[in-house]
């Protein structure tokens, strides 16, 4: 529980500001995300921190329960799944990313969903 209760702490805060940047800053997060999609270095690199963040992650807290510890172990397991297919099939992501192009609802709700996760877990670990 103290691992998973220190990832908490340090996610909660980085998925409420990435959500709320996404909502409040759209115009920036769509310039990052087209600049992501044709830079191969950035999608190497960004490859693997998520690919690193994302196994420290599952290792620490591969936690299959009901309770808030789920949304680390989904994170881990995403960050994992997003940096392995990142590094292994770049192609497949820069078409993955290019559908998610204009889709601004799609967008929001993604932010509010992250958004709200970094809140659950700041209230359960913070507060």
């Amino acid at each position: 529980m103290e691992s998973s209760v220190f990832i908490a702490k340090l996610l909660g805060p980085f998925l409420l500001v990435v959500g709320l940047g996404m909502l409040l800053s759209r115009k920036a997060y769509d310039s990052i995300i087209k600049d992501f999609l044709v830079s191969p270095a950035l999608m190497y690199i960004g490859g693997i921190m998520a690919l690193i963040v994302g196994i420290l992650v599952v290792l620490k807290n591969n936690i299959w329960v009901m309770d808030w510890r789920l949304i680390i172990t989904i994170t881990g397991w995403g960050s994992l799944l997003k940096g392995a297919l990142l590094l292994v099939f770049p192609g497949v992501m820069v078409k993955a990313g290019k559908a998610w192009e204009g889709k601004t609802g799609l967008m929001a709700g993604y932010a509010v969903l992250i958004a709200g996760f970094g809140v659950l877990l700041i209230l359960k670990t913070y507060f």
